[in-house]
């Protein structure tokens, strides 16, 4: 799936939120961000996070 606009300005903070969900006692708690990142890229947590909103 291709993101553009503002779906693409907002898959980093999108990620950032669905990382915090990965630890035991994550800040945020967001299960849909998580949920949603699964979606859109299955393997979100297993590249480099960079700024610019690309997946490594």
């Amino acid at each position: 799936m291709e993101l553009a606009g503002v779906q693409r300005t907002l898959s980093p903070v999108l990620k950032a939120k669905a990382l915090d969900n990965r630890p035991p006692a994550p800040i945020l708690g967001d299960v849909c961000a998580e949920r949603v990142m699964r979606r859109l890229d299955p393997g979100y947590d297993k590249g480099r996070f960079r700024a610019a909103g690309r997946y490594s």
